[in-house]
C-alpha cells in the first residue's frame, strides 16, 4: 500500500529512516502501543530512544514521507472494501507472525 501512496523519493526517505536505529526502535514502540490498544502485550516494554534518535524521529516527522504515511490508515478505513482489504491483510500478517514464532496456523 505504501508503495502506491509514496513517491520514489518519499519511499527512499522512509526506508532510510526505518532502517536506522531510531526507525527500528520507533517501529517497536508503535507495535507495543498497538498491542496495548488491543489489551495484548507481546513485546514487553517500549524501547527508549536516545537524544540523537529522538532528534532523528522529529526530523523525519517533518518530512512529506512521514505525512503521507500518516494519511494511509485514514484512507484504509474510508470504504467497506478498503476495510475488508485491511482485515484480510492483517489476517495474513498474523498468520505469518505465528508461523515465524513456530505456531503454524492453517
Amino acid at each position: 500500500m505504501a508503495a502506491q501512496e509514496l513517491s520514489f523519493g518519499e519511499m527512499n526517505a522512509a526506508l532510510a529512516f526505518y532502517a536506522s536505529s531510531a526507525g527500528k526502535k520507533q517501529m517497536q514502540r508503535e507495535l507495543v502501543e498497538a498491542q496495548r490498544g488491543y489489551g495484548y502485550e507481546l513485546a514487553g516494554a517500549s524501547p527508549s530512544l536516545s537524544s540523537d534518535e529522538r532528534e532523528r524521529l522529529e526530523r523525519f516527522r517533518k518530512t512529506p514521507a512521514s505525512a503521507r504515511l500518516e494519511e494511509i490508515p485514514l484512507r484504509l478505513r474510508e470504504t467497506p472494501d478498503s476495510r475488508k482489504a485491511v482485515y484480510i491483510g492483517g489476517d495474513m500478517v498474523v498468520t505469518n507472525c505465528l508461523r515465524h514464532l513456530g505456531f503454524p496456523r492453517d
